[in-house]
């Protein structure tokens, strides 16, 4: 089977004219299009990729996902709040000594990365995570507990990726993306956009000519909502910076390679003979049901943005 663009679309999104869906987060928004994009003829497709986008890294390393933990003071949990921010490595120790207080040494190793905490007026000490904050201290999602004067070092280094990358997801159902987050791993993520800029400044994205395409159940497009999502699915605080992209849609006409372009492909003496009376057994009505029925399944647990 071979396809045919019989139509192409691009639109060109702001989000400040878009619905926020979220408060006033901008990453989660909604619009109408008017008029809809529709196939020309029900045997025919969409397809949709992101041709561009201009995103600010106006987002934080440390942000609401990351910025809680518990400090334990001879059994006591003492709640440490982050302060939101972007910090380098040796920033981010500063910054935890002075919420942890005068009587903490916090040290981070030239050579490791990884970070000790040591506080020798206390008998014990110890850790508990109640956010991702133990991925930018460089611990695991674990109770950690031991005595003061030897204190507590970080099994894994310092981690201030806290986003690695930003995920762009669509509600149109799309059936050749997958993901090992979900249990049935179909997804509707669009696009995974590379962070290849310093904070503060624009993350510059523009399709290639072989970027991935995105196959869709749709045959009519009406209305779009998008989430711009971190690697663990949370919505990214662009801080009120607003942004733009580009979507092509493509309308797709599918059609059927001759049988006879395939069989030219061999050498007809390297064959084996077959005997004239024998017939191959239609297999092509077992495969449209078994498409279909796999399309159904696919419609039927898409239901929301995953």
């Amino acid at each position: 089977m071979s396809t045919e663009i019989i139509n192409e679309y691009l639109i060109h999104i702001r989000t400040e004219d878009c619905q926020k869906l979220n408060g006033s987060l901008n990453s989660f928004f909604s619009f109408i299009l008017k008029p809809a994009i529709s196939v020309s003829n029900n045997q025919n497709n969409l397809s949709i990729k992101l041709s561009s986008a201009e995103l600010p890294y106006s987002f934080y390393t440390v942000n609401a996902y990351n910025n809680t933990f518990n400090i334990i003071e001879n059994g006591v949990p003492r709640l440490i709040t982050i302060t939101k921010g972007s910090y380098d490595i040796f920033e981010f120790r500063d910054l935890i000594k002075s919420l942890l207080g005068s009587n903490f040494t916090v040290s981070v190793s030239v050579n490791t990365g990884k970070m000790t905490i040591i506080n020798s007026s206390l008998t014990t000490i110890g850790l508990s995570f109640i956010s991702d904050a133990f991925k930018l201290l460089g611990f695991s999602n674990t109770t950690y507990s031991a005595t003061g004067s030897v204190g507590l070092t970080s099994p894994n280094i310092i981690s201030l990726f806290s986003i690695t990358g930003i995920y762009l997801k669509c509600n149109l159902s799309g059936y050749n993306i997958y993901n090992t987050r979900l249990n049935n791993n179909l997804s509707s993520i669009l696009r995974l956009i590379q962070i290849e800029a310093d904070p503060f400044n624009m993350i510059n994205y523009i399709s290639t000519t072989d970027a991935f395409i995105t196959k869709l159940n749709d045959k009519n497009i009406d209305q779009l909502i998008f989430r711009f999502t971190d690697q663990e699915d949370n919505l990214i605080d662009f801080n009120g910076i607003d942004f733009e992209f580009t979507l092509k849609i493509f309308e797709n006409k599918t059609k059927d390679k001759p049988i006879q372009q395939i069989e030219n492909l061999n050498t007809p003496s390297t064959l084996p003979q077959l005997n004239n009376s024998y017939q191959p057994f239609d297999i092509e009505p077992i495969n449209k049901i078994i498409e279909n029925e796999r399309l159904q399944n696919i419609l039927n647990k898409i239901k929301n943005i995953k």
